[in-house]
């Protein structure tokens, strides 16, 4: 099962990642505080990756407009122990968000680089999936790798 975090505008559904999805659980349902987009369970346990989607427009504004906050979340993620992996699905290219401006405010390149290496150094991967379909289908995937890895089953 994959759970979704409740602001998300428009979630994956189960027939795009190929898993049952519902709202993610509250703090009053889990014991833990919400963290990330999506999060899985299996054999009745959360799955150890956490995932935040992004569209490409999404990602620049995270990172050049809310980048102090979305770093607070990295570190929520990193002092919870159910996660070993974040990675930010963006539903982008990679010369989508080089090239991308927003209001003719143009981050050079070695600044838009830079982001790439901080969200590196934190330990948070960046997965590059063209659009919204590869994205969920891609996530689908990992999380079936994940499953195989460490439960020799799927959910």
């Amino acid at each position: 099962m994959v759970c979704v975090a409740q602001n998300e505008q428009l979630p994956w559904t189960e027939n795009e990642i190929g898993y049952p999805t519902r709202p993610m659980f509250l703090i009053s349902e889990s014991g833990a505080q919400q963290v990330g987009d999506y999060q899985f369970y299996v054999n009745g346990q959360i799955g150890g990756i956490l995932v935040e989607r992004k569209t490409c427009q999404d990602f620049y504004g995270t990172m050049f407009g809310n980048r102090d906050r979305f770093y607070r979340e990295i570190e929520r993620f990193k002092s919870d122990n159910r996660f070993d992996k974040m990675i930010i699905f963006v539903e982008g290219n990679m010369l989508d968000f080089l090239n991308y401006t927003y209001n003719n405010n143009s981050f050079m390149l070695p600044q838009k680089f830079g982001v790439l290496g901080s969200l590196d150094a934190r330990g948070v991967e960046v997965m590059w999936c063209t659009n919204r379909k590869i994205a969920a289908r891609l996530y689908g995937v990992v999380v079936k790798q994940w499953c195989l890895k460490n439960y020799e089953r799927i959910i």
